[in-house]
């Protein structure tokens, strides 16, 4: 994703397309709507038009406004850009809380399903909301709010998070808390839970590197891979079933993507910055 398009490749490395972003000032998340199209989160600056029609949702949503109440000047908003329709608003523009990984969409029984993360209330900084794609229908996600700022990954039918006192793994349609081994990850600027559940991984290290790449048998807390790194590592994803991860950096001339057999250890390169 770049600040003013996205751009979609195949197997064999060639592009295959490109969805427009000039409408976003900033871009931090997209995730594949799993249809051929693409949801994206991301904030503009607001032109004196777009602040006065804010103020006055505002206004009919409250009732009244607090005296010396002002719009803001830049809002994130969640857009889904449908293959071959018009881009569409998700959600309330400045509800969303654009960061990295924070739009995921996943195949649950109901279709594809997008879980992203918004500003919740006063005391909790940090919600979750659910909207199907297929019929809109929103609702919040049944898991704890928090006041500190979460790693967290989604599947089709479980959600972690992990913060202070550590991991917590969810049942994504009821929110019921789920047994999983203790495992101590430090604190991560990253965190993948594999499609079937049984795996997790984390990236620890600072912005310039050294990093460090685990992964856990979730139900065991037994360590399956680690792996130092000498460059920034910003994101890792566990194949669905939790056989091989693949991990790079989103700095050129940091090396390539490494995809790793977790069974075996038997690895390959893939050219490219991740």
């Amino acid at each position: 994703v770049l600040d003013t398009e996205l751009r979609t490749y195949g197997p064999d490395g060639a592009q295959t397309g490109t969805v427009d972003l000039a409408r976003f000032t900033d871009v931090q998340s997209a995730s594949s709507d799993l249809e051929g199209g693409w949801v994206v989160c991301g904030g503009h600056t607001l032109t004196p038009a777009e602040q006065e029609e804010h103020l006055a949702a505002l206004e009919e949503e409250l009732g009244t406004l607090p005296p010396g109440s002002s719009a803001p000047t830049f809002l994130d908003e969640l857009v889904w850009f449908r293959a071959g329709r018009e881009p569409e608003t998700l959600g309330t523009p400045g509800s969303p809380m654009c960061a990295a990984s924070s739009v995921h969409v996943v195949d649950s029984p109901e279709g594809p399903t997008l879980v992203y993360q918004t500003m919740g209330g006063i005391g909790a900084l940090l919600d979750w909301q659910v909207v199907v794609l297929a019929t809109g229908e929103e609702r919040s996600l049944p898991v704890p709010s928090s006041d500190e700022l979460l790693r967290w990954s989604v599947t089709q039918d479980r959600f972690l998070t992990h913060g202070p006192d550590g991991f917590h793994l969810y049942d994504l349609a009821s929110g019921e808390e789920l047994p999983m081994a203790a495992i101590e990850a430090g604190e991560p600027s990253d965190v993948v839970l594999s499609g079937d559940g049984t795996s997790v991984a984390a990236i620890d290290g600072s912005a310039v590197g050294p990093s460090e790449v685990t992964v856990w048998d979730t139900a065991t807390g037994a360590e399956r891979f680690r792996e130092q790194l000498a460059m920034p590592t910003e994101g890792a994803e566990l194949s669905f079933e939790g056989t091989t991860i693949a991990f790079g950096s989103a700095y050129e001339g940091n090396g390539p993507v490494t995809v790793v057999d977790l069974a075996t250890g038997e690895r390959r390169d893939i050219d490219a910055h991740g």
